[in-house]
This record gives C-alpha cells, structure tokens and sequence, in this order.
C-alpha cells in the first residue's frame, strides 16, 4: 500500500498518543477497572451495596462506615496481548504487556457515628508494538505510558445504625509519555511529534454514597462522582492533546447496587454503574467512545471462619464506535465483558490474604466506515492480591 494513502488516513496522529493517556487501556469498563480491592473485582465489580475492606471508598464512600478499623494493601496485575491489522490486513502488528496496578485503603472509626479514611486507587498502561505502527522506513515503534493515581480521604457518618452517608475528596495526578507518533503532513509525507520526558497533570476529584441496611439480609447503595476537570498535560496539551483541550478530564459516573444475604454465610451484590465518557472530550471527539452501562454481580460464600470464596461477573456495552477502531489501535480495552472469582484466607492475629482472577472475554473491535480494513482482537486477564489487617 502507498505510504500517502497509508498516512492519508492518520487522524490516528492524536489517538496513537492519546489512546494510552486512558486511565487503564485493558481494562473491561473502558478506561477502568472492573473492580476496586480484591473483593470486590473477585466479585465482578459488585460493591455499591457491599462494602468488604478499606478501599471501598472507591467503589461508595458510605462503605467504609461498616468496615472497622483496618488496613489493606493491594496490587492488580494486568496481562494484555493483542493482534491488530491497522487500515489494512497486510499491516499486521502484535504487542503484549504486563502492568502492576497498586491499591491501598485505611479506615478509623473516630466515634460510633463518624469513621475518618482513605482509599486510593491506580490504574495505567503502557503498550509497546513489536513493529512500528505503519510500514514506513525509519519510524520508531509507536510506544506510550500512563498512570493515573486518585487519593481520596473519607469521612463518614452514621444517621442510624443501619443508614450511613460518605463524601470523598482528595488528588488525582496522571503521567503519561510517549514516543513514535505521527500526523500526515504537506503531500501526505509524516510529520513526527516530538518526544518529551514524563509529563504530569493534576486534578481534584470527589466522591458521594449512601448505603442503608435495610434489614438483616437486604441492603441498598448508591454512589455518585462528578465529572473533574484535570490539568494540561505539558508539551502534549500543544500538540497530540491541542484539539481537545490539552487534558483528559475524568468522567462523571453514578450507580446503585443491592445485597441480598439468604443465608448467614451467603451473600449476593448486583450493581449498575453509569459512566458517561460522552462528555469528556478526549475520549469523544479522539477515540468515539460511547457511555456505558455496566451491569455486575457477584457472590461471597463463607465457607468457615478461614475461608471466603467469590465469584462473578460484569457486562457492558462496548465504549468505542466501531467507525473509530483505527484511533483505538492503541486503546485495546475493547473487551466489555469479564467473569471474575477469588477467596479469602484468614491467617489469624486479624490478618488476611486476598487473591482475585479475572479474565475478560474477547470481543473484536471490526473498523467500519473510514476505519474499514482495521481489526483489534485482545487478550486481557488481571491477577490480584493483597494482604488486610484489622486493628
């Protein structure tokens, strides 16, 4: 194929960058994690109704109100490999990654009433292709990064002892870089985009929940965070991120989620969550990505006091239009659905170990429209695990 026709359909010049700056490329809810903690991803994601460690937070504030005092620290490990043919089926290109993603949560219940916390979660990517992104001599393989952390202390308060409310607010901060990266230039020749060290932008996000215990064994939830604004990224703002206002701001999402208990040892969550990734431009206006609906359940299963085993899974609608999969090339977190399971072991002294699976299943992105002739197929897994302490 003629390198002018190859770069006449490089709009992927901002996408090949941008596709990274999502907060986790692989991940089954677009640019997010299934779930946050162990528990609740072994879970399918479903947690707005049932809170079980210190980084609930994440999921819905007014978690953390039932928690106790304790600590944990995670860690989500992220496979991916994909095969994509880009803009022709002649230009085959394979890549493959593996990215830890590190979490923690700390609670303190100051009084009956009132509990002080912190639940902070990460996610990121960063993608490399074996081979350059198109079959012209001397471009570098298209390469990017980013990583993206959210802190948010917490503050609950207890209106009954069944009914609690919680707020959020804290830092979000997001590095991203990149290299190999391209636009079609005068006469269709490529014009590379300069490389820069990495780069950070910062916002701040919030978060609000509720969750009322409305008998021994049916609880409802519910959580909302608005859409935060983040900074410019530096030296990309001008150039791959200049069409969309030089940031990728978080979208506003919301969700409900109930736990229903029909055996003392047996518990079963169902959320459904909102995120609206329509209005933020960068994913919009670059990528075509859609709002999603994502429905998650999962079930906890207290085989004794040593061993807690879950399941689950989460469904939704794929984020990115298929007349957009050239400018997904990247972007490989296009598989929408996932099932998950995990387990608990109690080691005594209040400590515990937690370990989750999750595996997404592959759900091709076929280019229509003006990206006929692309194809994005990915494999995408996550092992989980963390340790928690009750004090």
């Amino acid at each position: 194929m003629p390198v002018r026709n190859i770069v006449s359909v490089a709009p992927i010049a901002l996408a090949s960058g941008f596709a990274i700056v999502s907060s986790a490329a692989w991940a089954t809810d677009a640019s997010q994690l299934t779930g946050y903690g162990v528990a609740a991803m072994s879970m399918g994601g479903a947690s707005i109704a049932f809170p079980q460690d210190s980084i609930a937070a994440a999921n819905n504030p007014a978690g953390l109100a039932y928690v106790g005092n304790r600590i944990d620290l995670d860690v989500q490990f992220l496979g991916a490999s994909s095969q994509t043919t880009l803009i022709t089926p002649a230009n085959r290109i394979d890549g493959s990654i593996i990215a830890p993603v590190p979490e923690m949560g700390f609670n303190y219940q100051l009084t009956p009433q009132i509990t002080l916390g912190m639940s902070t979660f990460a996610s990121g990517a960063a993608f490399n292709y074996s081979t350059s992104a198109l079959p012209i001599p001397g471009m570098h393989n298209a390469q990017a990064s980013f990583k993206q952390v959210v802190a948010l202390p917490t503050v609950t308060y207890k209106v009954t002892d069944d009914f609690a409310v919680g707020a959020s607010v804290g830092p979000a901060i997001q590095l991203f870089e990149a290299s190999g990266l391209f636009a079609p230039g005068p006469n269709g020749a490529p014009i590379l985009f300069d490389s820069y060290n990495t780069r950070a932008a910062f916002g701040v996000t919030g978060k609000v929940g509720a969750l009322w215990n409305v008998t021994n064994w049916f609880s409802v939830g519910a959580s909302y965070s608005p859409k935060t604004i983040m900074g410019n990224i530096p030296g990309y703002s001008k150039t791959l991120l200049s069409t969309v206002g030089g940031g990728i701001d978080i979208p506003e999402q919301y969700g409900v989620g109930i736990a229903i208990r029909p055996f003392d040892n047996v518990t079963i969550a169902v959320d459904y969550l909102h995120i609206s990734w329509s209005d933020v431009r960068a994913y919009n206006d670059l990528f075509g990505w859609q709002d999603q609906d994502v429905f998650r359940a999962g079930i906890s299963y207290d085989f004794n006091d040593v061993w807690t085993f879950r399941g689950g899974f989460s469904l939704a609608n794929q984020a990115p239009d298929s007349d957009f999969a050239t400018q997904n090339f990247i972007l490989t977190g296009i598989n929408s659905n996932a099932i998950t399971a995990g387990f608990t072991c109690r080691l005594g002294g209040g400590y515990e170990f937690n370990l989750g699976l999750e595996y997404d299943i592959p759900n091709p992105l076929v280019g229509t429209g003006p990206s006929l002739g692309t194809e994005i197929r990915t494999d995408f897994w996550v092992l989980a695990m963390g340790f928690g302490m009750k004090f």
